[in-house]
């Protein structure tokens, strides 16, 4: 019966009270539930929009966008850009090039990618920053998975002590490093095996350009305002500056020599990616290279203190080459066999930026779904991969269930069908309990299981939560409630109290009992701190306990998806128990 009736409801008065009653249950129910969404929101964001707090995610809504001239990282394409790039925000400031490219240029440079050598580009999409998975990491997983079938079969190969295919990661590849040399084994010689089957998405090609950028940054320790402005032009950062393929300045020459003989890997020194992009759109060379060692530069043409090719305004005179253990500037300097190098033609750039940005547009909704779908399909591998975290959890709230479904209506029947005069002082410690945090019996509950040799056992986790206060008290006042007319109609039928409490007692308490188990499942689910404290073996940890170690090494994102993931059985507990539960909240009161 509802404590306002029909004909009260019509007056004013009434109405303004209601409504003020129901927007302050509305607002209680959006700050409930804000949260919630936010978090799983968050789950499918990744390092660029994880701490924006929006409950829609950017790239939902926006394919491309800019930002102070810049692609919004937000938004779609920009998420693209710094997954591909791994984040490096130089990287891909460096590869906005072609940005106006026709259709027919954007499909010779995909089919320049594909017949590019392996060792001219590097892959794309790898673990970045604030990342623990990757396109390529699973592409290359899945390869392996097919290659081998098992993680044993891999283990052998690869003479590796990998748990999983999940934990295995491809080998370092360092092609811009000049010093960097090729391993010969067996797990980089099927890398570059597995590199070869990537799409031309996956491909990075290695320029000359941006090796030389890195090289003036080095240089000069990112002090742009340092670089010689011959040679920054109207550049405003060291990923502006393209490649001067001639130059009549002396300080850029050196810049050049240096770079070449220090710098440039010598797989590159005949040319990079850009040098092949010209010879597959059918031009003639344009780098004048030197058959150039690691041994130092020097000429004697124009005296012992100046570099080589200084005398000269054009780079494709030769310098001289100092054999070793020869002071620099001697007569005997040997000159080097120069390239002949055809006249110079123009080069169209490599259509990066629009190639890329064609790619995201013609693949939205993939490449979304994939942003969408990463963080929750990585927790889904990290819960198959500690598998037995499930069994342990559903083990441990199966227990804790019929624990304190058994010890506590045990106690609330006794204390309701036997009263003595203690049973108020009795009920009154029982609540007394709750007025301690837990924490507080967590050191002195751990010192007795471990005295008792229980430690690491679901004995451990099972038996400190049996016995609850509140609810022995909440289940003696329902007991006594129920009329004292069945049980002695039982007890003229000679029934046993056993029977009493089975037959009479708990099929009328049903709701409550269910509330009750609701809680006891809660409870055991989402333990964390007292499961770690006294169950330390990881074939016993639970799922909460995996999922607090997952944030050592997960980023925000990965973690909301974790904690998503958590919150579904409790969620899905709720709704097709909510009958039971209510019930269970307003019988008691009621009686």
């Amino acid at each position: 019966m509802s404590l306002v009736g029909r004909v009260g409801r019509k007056r004013f008065r009434a109405r303004m009270v209601l409504i003020i009653i129901y927007s302050l249950l509305g607002l209680g129910a959006v700050t409930t539930l804000y949260p919630f969404m936010l978090m799983a929101s968050t789950g499918f964001k990744g390092p660029t929009d994880q701490n924006d707090n929006k409950l829609i995610p950017t790239y939902f809504q926006k394919v491309d966008g800019l930002d102070k001239g810049k692609p919004d990282d937000k938004a779609l394409l920009g998420k693209y850009l710094a997954d591909k790039y791994a984040g490096d925000a130089s990287m891909i400031t460096s590869t906005r090039t072609g940005p106006a490219a026709s259709q027919e240029n954007i499909q010779k440079y995909e089919a320049f990618l594909k017949q590019l050598p392996v060792d001219y580009w590097a892959a794309g999409f790898k673990i970045g920053p604030s990342q623990i998975t990757s396109r390529l990491i699973k592409r290359y997983r899945d390869w392996l998975q097919q290659k081998y079938g098992t993680i044993d079969a891999v283990n052998r190969a690869y003479i590796d002590e990998n748990v999983g295919f999940q934990t295995l990661i491809p080998p370092a590849e360092l092609l811009e490093k000049p010093n960097w040399k090729q391993p010969n084994t067996l797990k980089y010689r099927e890398w570059r095996q597995f590199k070869q089957t990537l799409p031309a998405e996956f491909r990075i090609p290695i320029r000359e350009t941006r090796l030389f950028q890195e090289f003036l940054r080095s240089k000069f320790q990112n002090q742009f305002d340092q670089v010689p402005k011959e040679l920054a032009g109207a550049a405003t950062a060291f990923e502006q500056i393209q490649f001067p393929f001639s130059s009549k300045s002396r300080a850029v020459k050196d810049l050049l020599v240096e770079f070449t003989t220090k710098a440039l890997p010598a797989r590159y020194r005949m040319g990079a990616a850009e040098e092949r992009w010209r010879g597959f759109l059918g031009l003639p060379p344009r780098i004048s290279r030197w058959n150039v060692d690691d041994m130092p530069i020097a000429s004697n043409a124009d005296g012992p203190n100046k570099a080589a090719g200084e005398s000269s305004g054009d780079l494709s005179v030769p310098p001289l080459r100092v054999p070793k253990g020869t002071a620099s500037g001697v007569p005997h300097a040997v000159p080097l066999t120069p390239v002949v190098i055809p006249p110079r033609q123009a080069t169209p750039p490599m259509p990066i930026e629009a190639y890329e940005r064609n790619l995201v547009r013609a693949r939205a909704p993939r490449i979304r779904s994939e942003f969408a779908s990463r963080n929750f399909a990585y927790v889904f591998q990290y819960i198959a991969l500690n598998g037995r975290a499930l069994w342990n959890t559903a083990i441990f709230c199966l227990l804790a269930i019929l624990t304190q479904l058994t010890v506590n209506p045990l106690a609330a029947y006794a204390l309701s069908r036997y009263p003595i005069r203690a049973s108020g002082k009795i009920l009154i410690f029982l609540l007394a309990t709750m007025a301690f945090p837990a924490e507080v019996a967590m050191i002195p509950g751990f010192l007795l299981l471990k005295q008792l040799h229980l430690l690491n056992t679901f004995a451990a986790l099972v038996l400190p939560t049996a016995a609850s206060g509140y609810m022995i008290f909440l289940l003696k006042g329902f007991f006594d409630s129920l009329p004292q007319e069945l049980f002695e109609a039982g007890q003229i039928d000679g029934a046993k109290e056993i029977t009493m409490m089975t037959k009479i007692a708990l099929p009328l308490s049903r709701p409550v009992l269910g509330y009750l188990a609701l809680l006891a499942f809660m409870g055991a689910y989402g333990a964390f701190l007292y499961a770690f404290l006294v169950v330390q073996d990881q074939k016993m940890w639970t799922l909460m306990v995996w999922i607090y170690q997952l944030q050592n090494t997960a980023p925000k994102a990965v973690i909301m998806a974790a904690l998503t993931i958590a919150a579904i059985p409790t969620l899905l507990v709720f709704l097709l128990a909510q009958r039971t539960i209510m019930r269970g909240i307003v019988l008691p009161s009621e009686r």
